[in-house]
């Protein structure tokens, strides 16, 4: 039944969005961690929606219950804003579900947190988390199941390093309380760390942080405080001594843990460790305007808003289209404002996450128009290619370059053709003009033998006809050679 109204759920709160592929995650982050009994360890449930939108998720993470115990469960920061009941766990069966949605357009992205889980490590060894019955379902009006991958993670336990507390001691009739303050000397308590929370000035998530420290010889008693006053004086009893402390459910703020050690010189000066703990997803106006500026391929990001009281902004995260998102920094954004370079054309999705000091963070969702240009536009399809006019254009003029090529390349051919050829005229005409010449001289020797002869006796009728002929022919060569080569002379 709750399935069933999960799914219904998820399709009430969408649009009608397309479904582009089956590829969504969800992971245990982090997969592998390290941490020594009795430590405080927290995981996350996070989604990985590969560029899908989705609007609803839902499963169940298993955990081995003789090694862990779950101190809680944190909806803070999460993708999701309904639920179709709270997250619950049991260490009994050893099961933490949830179930939640989120309104159109859903949630895109690739590191969306679903729920956070803190666990006690109870003993030594390598607890295996696993997500079974998991869905995460697209914003398809459908409710379409988009997960492909449920990944685990595993916990590593070693065993605790604290040494046992020493036997207890008599206790002297009257203890004196010294002045609260981080110092060494007589019975001071040292190492005073939190496996948890070690940085003091850093600021954690985690609402149940562990504090452990070492005791000085011959304690027989610990007395300790969480307080917003620094100089708290510790007032609650441990005997015998501890050496470790785990504090549950700890408001937001800044805090100090204070303990002292007792022996048989009394109460041991008081050691102090800061805790600075932000629970809560800052504010964040979900109005923000988008204005993309084409001249300068430029979008103009306004109206962005962020307030957190506890840790303040640290910094803010934009992804476009479900890509991996860049980090700006808080004092990037000015008056509201902030221009971030994108010149890829088409509709866009644009998620903004503002986040603390804590690694909380708040997202705000929108979408913008980047206009194709013209030259980029569309003119026709041949199958899945798609021909832009800019292709069109250069193809016009690969095409015309090529045609002339190709007609300068047969100029060029016949031109050679009919040089050579002119050439090969010029030579044969001068050829024969030359032969003719030198006819034209053996006609004119013999016509001159002739008339030798007819000089000196009186010539044969053929002879006499003979001459006749070569005189004609010699001035009928001589008129042609005048006509027709006269270029050559």
């Amino acid at each position: 039944m709750r399935k069933l109204f999960s799914i219904v759920l998820a399709t009430l709160l969408v649009g009608a969005l397309p479904v582009s592929a089956l590829a969504a995650s969800l992971n245990v982050s982090p997969g592998q961690a390290s941490v020594r009994a009795g430590d405080i360890v927290t995981v996350r449930l996070v989604a990985n929606t590969q560029g899908v939108a989705i609007n609803q998720g839902e499963g169940t993470l298993r955990f081995p219950t003789d090694m862990l115990d779950v101190v809680g469960t944190s909806k803070s920061g999460s993708i999701f804003t309904l639920w179709v009941e709270e997250p619950g766990y049991s260490n009994t069966a050893g099961t933490v579900h949830f179930d939640g949605g989120v309104p159109t357009p859903g949630y895109t992205g690739s590191a969306g947190t679903v729920l956070s889980i803190t666990f006690h490590a109870k003993k030594a060894g390598t607890a295996t988390l696993t997500l079974t019955d998991t869905a995460l379902r697209a914003n398809d009006g459908m409710g379409t199941d988009v997960l492909s991958a449920s990944n685990g993670g595993t916990i590593t336990i070693a065993e605790t390093a604290v040494t046992p507390a020493p036997a207890p001691a008599p206790t002297p009739a009257t203890p004196t309380t010294p002045a609260p303050v981080n110092s060494t000397g007589a019975g001071a308590i040292t190492n005073l760390t939190s496996p948890t929370h070690s940085d003091q000035d850093a600021w954690y998530q985690n609402q149940n942080p562990l504090l452990a420290w070492e005791l000085p010889a011959g304690a027989t008693a610990v007395q300790t405080i969480v307080d917003a006053d620094q100089d708290a004086t510790p007032s609650v009893d441990y005997k015998p001594a501890i050496v470790e402390k785990r504090i549950s459910n700890l408001e937001d703020g800044i805090w100090y843990f204070n303990v002292r050690a007792r022996t048989a010189s009394g109460w041991g000066p008081v050691a102090h460790f800061r805790l600075q703990i932000d629970s809560v997803a800052p504010d964040l106006a979900s109005d923000i305007l988008l204005d993309y500026d084409t001249a300068r391929q430029e979008l103009l990001i306004s109206g962005i808003h962020a307030e957190d009281e506890t840790s303040g902004i640290s910094h803010y995260l934009l992804a476009v289209d479900g890509e991996e998102p860049v980090r700006i920094e808080a004092e990037e954004v000015v008056n509201g404002a902030y221009h971030f370079r994108y010149s890829k054309s088409g509709v866009h999705s644009i998620v903004l996450s503002a986040v603390d000091k804590a690694g909380n963070h708040t997202e705000a969702a929108g979408s913008f128009n980047i206009p194709t240009a013209l030259a980029n536009q569309t003119l026709f399809s041949i199958g899945s290619l798609n021909i832009t006019l800019a292709w069109f254009i250069f193809l016009i003029l690969l095409i015309s370059l090529l045609s002339l090529a190709a007609a300068g390349t047969a100029w060029y051919k016949l031109f050679v053709v009919r040089t050579g050829a002119k050439s090969r005229i010029e030579k044969r005409d001068k050829l024969l003009h030359r032969s003719l010449r030198i006819y034209k001289e053996e006609l004119e020797r013999h016509l001159r033998t002739l008339e030798r002869a007819g000089s000196r006796r009186e010539l044969t009728d053929e002879e006499a006809e003979l001459n006749e002929d070569l005189k004609k022919n010699v001035d009928d060569l001589e008129r042609y050679l005048l006509k027709e080569f006269k270029k050559y002379d």
